[in-house]
Parts: structure tokens; sequence; C-alpha cells
């Protein structure tokens, strides 16, 4: 037996009372436990097994852009760990936190958004949120204005833009505790360009390059201000694509650490 599910939102909640409704266009649900096994003496092939800390769980979605892009900004070193998320039937436990994001912008296309959340401890099963009536628009990204990059080497002939950033937690699990306690170790962010002209060099003068503010601004094919998405980064790899009777497709690579 299968259940087939549509027509419902994914919630996510923010420990700042914020809620968003997410459309997915897929989501998958994963979890693990952490097993250890223990030889025994005087028993031949006895062994001892037991589990050192509570599941760990991930919750991955696929959604299209429907709101403003400023809003992702905020959402990396946020550092909240008490984000609730029901999906369908399930709903995931706290501790619960966003460890990855990306944003795809392609010229005439969708905007894509990929959330990654990590969870510990177990999925509840309920009820299933009921159908909605809400009509989905996703964005489409007719005019991008960016800034920046031509202090990277790259005119303004930008394709497309991958915009994304990762989180790393630390654990540490207590005695009498099933459940580990989490803390925000490190972070970055990236960003993927493809467009016209070689970046420039890496370093200069054999020293690395000073970081520098790149924003990419989106608006829709009626003027509509889609927001932007900003990292201030250093320039850390750079491609050149050439093929026989095809455009030379360049692309640079930036990074920021948080």
């Amino acid at each position: 037996m299968s259940n087939c599910y549509k027509n419902f939102p994914v919630i996510i909640n923010y420990s700042d009372n914020t809620t968003y409704n997410i459309y997915a266009n897929s989501v998958s649900l994963s979890e693990d436990i952490n097993l250890e096994n223990s030889s025994s003496l005087g028993i031949k092939g006895s062994k001892a097994v037991f589990n050192r800390s509570a599941p760990n769980g991930q919750v991955t979605v696929d959604s299209y852009l429907t709101n403003d892009l400023s809003i992702f900004n905020n959402l990396k070193e946020s550092n909240d760990q008490n984000i609730t998320i029901q999906v369908g039937p399930y709903s995931c436990p706290s501790p619960c936190l966003l460890s990855s994001m990306s944003i795809n912008i392609v010229a005439g296309e969708p905007i894509t958004v990929q959330r990654t959340f990590n969870y510990f401890g177990e999925l509840t099963t309920g009820t299933a949120p009921p159908p909605t009536g809400d009509v989905i628009n996703p964005v489409v990204a007719e005019n991008i204005n960016i800034s920046g990059f031509s202090d990277a080497g790259m005119s303004d002939q930008i394709s497309s833009i991958d915009w994304s950033f990762s989180q790393e937690y630390e654990q540490y699990n207590l005695l009498g505790e099933t459940t580990p306690k989490v803390v925000f170790r490190e972070g970055q962010v990236q960003l993927s360009v493809q467009g016209e002209g070689l970046p420039s060099s890496l370093v200069s003068d054999s020293c690395l390059v000073p970081p520098k503010v790149y924003s990419i601004s989106v608006s829709g094919c009626d003027g509509e201000d889609l927001g932007s998405l900003l990292i201030t980064g250093y320039l850390q790899a750079r491609t050149s694509d050439i093929a026989s009777e095809q455009d030379e497709v360049n692309s640079a690579s930036i990074i920021q650490y948080l």
C-alpha cells in the first residue's frame, strides 16, 4: 500500500513565530540511528548492540520560489534550533535546524529553492493538513540585475546563478539525555555564476584577492521587485569550457565564510 499526496503545504514554523507554507515539488524524509556493537567474552558469536543517541533525521524540500528572495539572506547563520516541520501527516521533533539551502536562477525559467533540515529524535504521525485552494505562481527571473561581477572579470551577460549556504553543528551527548545538545560551529555561502568573460585571476602578486561585495537582484516580467541575494566573498575558482562550434562557457565560484 502506498500514499499519494497532492495539494497540501509543507508547514515550517521558526522560533520567531514566522510560518511558511511551502507547496513542494518533492519532499524526502530519512532517519537513521547510530548503532554500536560489543563482543561478549565466553559466548561464541554473541554481540551486544546498543544505540549511542537518539535517531537523526533529515528533511529535504524542493520547491519553486513564490515570494521575496531577500528573506533567504536572513536564514543563514541564524542558529534557529527550534524549527518545527509538518510534512503531510508527519511532524519533526525539536531540536530541528536548517542545515543548507540553495537557490537556482536561470534566465526565463522558474526560480527553484532546495532546503535541507536536520532533526534529532523520531517523527510522529498524525493527520495530514486539509487541501487548500491556493494558486501557485512560480517566480520567473525575467530581469536579473547584478553588481560587483565586473570586479571578478565577468561581463553582465549572466545566464545562470546558484546561490547556496551550508551550516555545520557540533553534537554533544550528555549522560542521562538521549537528545544531544547542538552548537553552531561554522558555515559558508557559495555563489556559482555562468556567463561571458573569463573571470579574473584568483590571486594578485601571489596574494589572495580581498573579498568583494556581489549582489543579484531579480524582477518579474511586470517589473515587480523580487528581492536580492548578497554575498561578500573571495573568488575561489574559475572555469572556461570550449567546444567546436559552440559558445565559450565561463563560470566563477565565490565563497564567503560565516
